[in-house]
């Protein structure tokens, strides 16, 4: 198992050597639990999307990978996407 630099601050820039420590990735992961630093339990609190659209039942999408989305912001993503590709095959022909 491949050992990485931890950090007892939670601080991921912090770069104090008395702060850092050898460990492996699951102790890191299960520190950053602990302390309720780790990113996907921080983002299960936040109750708007990047676009500030409050997550409802009704209006969020999760994803596969368990994320979760303003339905609306992804059908625009989509469509975006879907005009972007529309684009490149107009402009390669």
């Amino acid at each position: 198992m491949r050992e990485t630099a931890n950090h007892r601050c939670g601080n991921r820039l912090c770069v104090r050597p008395e702060h850092l420590y050898v460990g492996t990735q699951k102790a890191n992961v299960e520190d950053a639990i602990k302390d309720s630093t780790h990113v996907s339990l921080q983002r299960r609190l936040e109750t708007h999307c990047v676009n500030r659209h409050e997550f409802t039942e009704k209006n969020t999408y999760i994803t596969k990978s368990g994320t979760r989305t303003f339905r609306r912001c992804q059908a625009l993503a989509q469509q975006r996407y879907r005009e972007r590709l529309r684009r490149e095959r107009i402009a390669t022909h």
